[in-house]
């Protein structure tokens, strides 16, 4: 059933945003690593596909809880856009989520030159106007990683065909429930969008991660050493900072 107000439900994952971003704010401070944060993420993130699956009957409370942990996943079933806005389509809904990433390096880039023009012409400086884009690079990265599992199973979606039970000769889209042979069906129209997404997101981000590592294996390496040597508090901060700056790999930290 369709929320009451998908409005609400928006404002709740806005909520549930600024939250994440002052707890992510506290933990820097405290120096408490954020992979705690991303291990916790990362498991809501699984249960929530597990309720999804339509080959594995869950007890209706367990699904229920399953599905509260889609939150994680950024799930734009929970807004039921389709109750609020008329004629909006699964095609609509599929291109919003796949936007995502889109939108969020969008919001990231103005927040780059909102920056850089409260340096030059608040702040009046001349120098390191720029050396925020780190940041703004390391944002965009954490962002993609947390939308990549929601992104990719979007994608496969469109893939999914099935039978019938019984079978009646067709092969139907489980998320529509539309013959995948249709003629201008949803399966048609979204397949080679589907191809050029799963290629370029769920193919094209791995394969970017490895190699940033392999190219840079080296400075993550110094940059573990020098972590395990400092106990990263006080003047030992000041001085792995310095050390990283040295070797080249302050600003590689910052980024990923």
């Amino acid at each position: 059933p369709c929320p009451t107000c998908s409005v609400c439900v928006l404002l709740v994952f806005m909520a549930f945003g600024a939250l994440g971003a002052a707890l992510c704010y506290v933990f820097t401070k405290k120096r408490i690593a954020l992979g705690i944060f991303s291990i916790g993420f990362d498991y809501f993130q699984v249960l929530a596909v597990l309720s999804a699956s339509n080959r594995i009957y869950w007890p209706g409370k367990v699904r229920a809880v399953f599905e509260s942990f889609s939150a994680a996943n950024f799930n734009l079933d929970l807004m039921a856009p389709e109750c609020s806005l008329k004629n909006f389509t699964y095609v609509k809904k599929w291109a919003c989520i796949e936007a995502l990433p889109l939108i969020f390096i969008s919001c990231f880039t103005f927040f780059h030159f909102a920056v850089w023009f409260r340096k030059k012409f608040v702040l009046k400086r001349t120098k390191k106007l720029h050396n925020h884009r780190h940041l703004v690079v390391g944002m965009s990265a954490a962002t993609f990683y947390y939308l990549y599992l929601y992104i990719s199973k979007t994608i496969l979606d469109v893939f999914n065909c099935a039978p019938t039970d019984p079978p009646d000769g067709k092969q139907y889209l489980e998320v529509v429930f539309e013959a995948c042979d249709k003629e201008g069906g949803t399966h048609q129209t979204l397949l080679p969008f589907a191809i050029i997404a799963f290629c370029t997101y769920t193919m094209g981000f791995p394969l970017l991660c490895g190699t940033i590592i392999m190219k840079n294996s080296r400075r993550i390496q110094i940059d573990q050493k020098l972590r395990a040597l400092h106990h990263v508090e006080g003047t030992e901060l000041k001085e792995m900072k310095r050390q990283l700056r040295n070797k080249h790999c302050w600003n590689f930290r910052k980024r990923f």
